[in-house]
């Protein structure tokens, strides 16, 4: 792990969002406490985790840009060797260990991580794996507009979302959550932007900032759990407002130096590859381990499953990272080789 140009409140974000993606998705939540549902809460959670994830996603871009400018190629290279072979092998993985089976056609637009623009309508969904296309397209997108004024890049990226959202009307293009998380990631990398704003926003009165944000909860449940869609202006506003007043209040909270734990360090470092391979090692662990049918099997993911898939995971990336930094040294060798 890198020390240099930590952001250690970003750093706790992601560990605590990846957390809170196994929570998510161990299922934990359809069970009771005490004789309370708990399912209402798996939205609030899923919706905050995921948006958190696009909104740093976008700071980065742009804090990148800040910090090295890179050519297009450059750009693209860097986050092509970063993406897509992790995100191949988790593929293999759903379609070995889990059993999904796709078409010709559905492996090939997978295989390109396009399935955020043909799925669900044309092609099979899948669990999970859609946040890989939706942060590529994305990355795609905001790549080619980075360079702009920031004028520039809210109108071409307004214009951007209109001609999606019209295909997606006319011919059922695109997934509904490529237009939820649009503007987050947009959010992000405009208050990358503007260090003086960032902190405005930051360390305005924390009970404005409280109250934005439970306002904003109210708001969203009314559209999460109404008959609309994700698409729908109403819920897109709602759920926008949402993520981005809790995770300005999150990344609040961990500015301050007594939530700034050890922990999130290799957690926020094993989040990529926990992200893809959590349901794949959750499988196998059920395969390999007996587990009383009589206990909730969430538990299970969660205990000890979130920490076997971190631990793993953590050499996992540490691993990859080897092999990105071995093929860099090598063909930095080779440059210098034919130079001299």
């Amino acid at each position: 792990m890198n020390n240099k140009n930590r952001l250690v409140e970003f750093e706790a974000l992601r560990a605590v969002c990846i957390i809170l993606l196994m929570f998510v998705h161990s299922d934990i939540f359809s069970t009771y406490l005490f004789g309370i549902k708990l399912e209402p809460i798996g939205p609030y959670l899923g919706t905050f985790m995921l948006g958190a994830f696009f909104f740093m996603g976008g700071y980065f871009t742009e804090y990148s840009h800040r910090q090295r400018s890179q050519t297009w190629l450059e750009y693209s290279w860097s986050k092509f060797i970063r993406l897509f072979p992790p995100y191949w092998l988790a593929l293999l993985a759903f379609m070995t260990v889990l059993g999904f089976s796709l078409k010709r056609l559905d492996f090939i637009l997978y295989f390109l991580d396009l399935q955020i623009v043909f799925s669900p309508t044309f092609i099979k969904p899948l669990l999970t794996l859609w946040y890989l296309s939706a942060i590529f397209v994305y990355y795609f997108i905001f790549g080619i507009l980075r360079k702009r004024s920031t004028r520039s890049l809210i109108g071409y990226s307004t214009l951007i979302f209109l001609i999606a959202y019209s295909l997606n009307l006319k011919y059922d293009l695109f997934d509904d959550r490529f237009f939820e998380y649009f503007f987050v990631f947009l959010s992000g990398a405009l208050l990358a932007r503007y260090d003086e704003l960032r902190n405005r926003i930051f360390y305005a009165p924390f009970t404005l900032q409280l109250a934005v944000g439970l306002i904003s909860a109210g708001l969203y449940g009314i559209f999460e759990f109404g008959d609309y869609r994700n698409r729908d202006v109403g819920f897109l506003v709602s759920s926008n407002l949402y993520i981005l007043s809790w995770t300005v209040l999150a990344l609040r909270l961990f500015r301050v130096e007594r939530w700034q734990w050890k922990i999130w360090r290799p957690i926020s470092y094993a989040s990529f590859f926990a992200y893809l391979f959590h349901r794949p090692i959750w499988e196998l662990m059920f395969q390999a381990i007996p587990f009383p049918e009589q206990i909730h099997p969430g538990w299970f993911r969660l205990f000890p499953g979130a920490i076997f898939v971190f631990v793993i995971c953590y050499f996992m990336q540490a691993l990859y990272d080897r092999i990105l930094k071995s093929g860099s040294d090598f063909w930095k060798r080779k440059i210098l080789k034919v130079a001299t």
